[in-house]
């Protein structure tokens, strides 16, 4: 056998894999890899540890656009998922809209008795960077996932007050947020504001819409939603649509497709209704929106959806990994998927960084009341 020694450059991207090339004798060559790598590889490799890459590699690597939804999760990664889909986060408890061009992060709401409230954090706060490293050209989600962690681990934020810049070191908590929220405005105009769809999204939302019967409009707020259960998006379609509108369709293995249709009786009717979204909403909240736009005639306001139209199947393994993989594509009642494309608006409005005044909300309001006359 030659053994040949190479320096490469490695650029950080998702593992491609020819699925189409002929791999022989398989099983015999993952063992010898897996020899290989142990008895060979310029660090210590126990066998858990390779029989654990290999995993997460198939998760990645069989659908490449895909690599961060497929994964491998930690016993630990899937608790924390488990408790988010509570209503929970471990975090420091912050509400912010993100400017991916400048990396900035404005503080639009602070959960009551938060490490963030304690720390004197305020709603208008600027972050600039979060451990020292700035978000300039990344995703929200990044943002997220820096000040997310470990109960009782620490965060240290650059923080942009009037002229001043602050930092601070702040001790992680879990705390309880409020996935749905909802205002009547003086004009009559209620505003509902869904933030995730968890298990305790349905319930609030038939909360909400019961605090805002009498409501002359109906504003949609599913900016920054990232989805979430896609059990729970349909249960809360099913308080919004009326009976027998398509909510959306699910396309499995095999080209099966499964339509999803409302059976119940909605708890709103005939309320004029518009629909905020922006680049950060996603998976089943687009699903949500174009259900609204189909069922409700209920216009799209802001920018253009994430784009991603997909499920993923969590499966608990026996020694309490869970692996996540896509089991399902979905499409719009229309039967048209925006899968890497991103569901487009009706009506396109952009929010100026910085600036105080909400346009896209304002734009929303002003067209229900116009429907209204």
């Amino acid at each position: 056998m030659t053994l040949t020694l190479l320096v490469v450059s490695l650029l950080a991207a998702p593992p491609v894999v020819d699925l189409d090339a002929r791999f022989d004798n398989a099983e015999k060559v993952f063992l010898e890899v897996k020899r290989e790598l142990r008895d060979h590889y310029v660090t210590d490799l126990t066998e858990e540890q390779l029989y654990q890459a290999a995993v997460q590699g198939m998760l990645a690597a069989v659908d490449p656009p895909r690599h961060e939804v497929n994964k491998l999760m930690t016993p630990s990664e899937f608790q924390d998922l488990t408790i988010e889909m509570k209503g929970e986060v471990t975090g420091i408890g912050v509400a912010f809209k993100f400017d991916a061009p400048t990396g900035r992060a404005e503080i639009t709401a602070l959960i009551k008795n938060s490490p963030a409230e304690r720390a004197g954090l305020k709603v208008g706060d600027v972050i600039l960077s979060v451990d020292n490293t700035s978000y300039k050209g990344k995703q929200m989600r990044d943002l997220v996932n820096a000040i997310r962690g470990k109960v009782q681990s620490k965060v240290s934020l650059a923080v942009l007050r009037d002229a001043s810049i602050l930092n601070l070191t702040i001790e992680r908590e879990r705390v309880t947020f409020d996935v749905v929220t909802h205002e009547l405005q003086a004009d009559g105009v209620g505003v509902l504001t869904i933030r995730s769809f968890n298990e305790t999204t349905p319930a609030a939302t038939r909360t909400a819409l019961a605090a805002l019967k009498g409501s002359k409009g109906l504003v949609i707020d599913l900016r920054d939603n990232e989805g979430g259960v896609l059990e729970r998006s349909f249960d809360t379609l099913k308080l919004l649509l009326p009976k027998g509108k398509v909510m959306a369709r699910l396309v499995s293995r095999g080209n099966k497709e499964e339509v999803r249709t409302n059976g119940d009786e909605p708890v709103v009717s005939g309320l004029p209704t518009v629909v905020l979204v922006n680049g950060q909403t996603r998976s089943s909240a687009e699903l949500v929106a174009a259900a609204l736009r189909d069922g409700l005639k209920a216009p799209l306001i802001g920018a253009k959806t994430f784009g991603k139209w997909s499920v993923q199947l969590l499966k608990e393994l026996p020694n309490h990994f869970v692996m996540r993989y896509t089991f399902a594509f979905f499409k719009g009642p229309d039967g048209k998927s925006y899968e890497n494309e991103g569901l487009p608006p009706d009506i396109e409005v952009g929010n100026e960084p910085n600036s105080s005044v909400d346009a896209q909300l304002k734009t929303a309001v002003s067209l229900l009341k116009l429907q209204s006359h």
